[in-house]
């Protein structure tokens, strides 16, 4: 009888935690990331900056000359040292479409240079889709390689660890 509750508790976890990420993935819908442009490059006003900037960048046609976004930033980390990396920069598209475009743009483009910086623009996803999409990269057989378990596909083992402590 405890084996079967702790059996339903373990399935709520894992589809509670499915639908958790489910959501920060759709939040996370319109959200492109910006890594490798030097810190302050977009001054003090980000969002204006990135707005006619990016279409700049990528030699993208549009309304007005810019791409409308709700609202950009750097990534809360402290702002580094003069020879490490710069932050990434998290860009909120007010459109779909926009952000799709831009992607789209981004690789028809190949290398994307600012000044001497590389500039890579992947899209925004939560941490269990992208350890989703380096499982399937890696393959099965290489997951349970480096981690030696057949339970090693990630964040519900996670979950699951973290229940039992309690």
């Amino acid at each position: 009888m405890v084996d079967t509750r702790v059996q339903e508790l373990e399935n709520q976890i894992r589809s509670m935690a499915e639908h958790i990420d489910d959501l920060e993935n759709r939040g996370r819908r319109k959200n492109v990331r910006v890594i490798g442009l030097p810190e302050d490059a977009e001054g003090t006003n980000p969002t204006k900056f990135f707005e006619s900037w990016i279409p700049d960048l990528l030699g993208l046609e549009t309304k007005a000359g810019r791409v409308k976004i709700e609202r950009a930033h750097r990534t809360l980390a402290p702002k580094p040292g003069p020879n490490q990396r710069p932050r990434p920069v998290l860009i909120r598209f007010h459109n779909f479409t926009d952000k799709q475009r831009v992607l789209d743009a981004a690789r028809r483009s190949g290398t994307v240079k600012y000044k001497e910086s590389t500039i890579i623009l992947p899209g925004s996803v939560s941490r269990g889709a992208a350890q989703e999409k380096r499982i399937d990269k890696l393959g099965f057989s290489q997951v349970q390689e480096l981690h030696g378990d057949h339970n090693a596909l990630g964040g519900l083992n996670i979950v699951n660890k973290k229940c039992d402590d309690l």
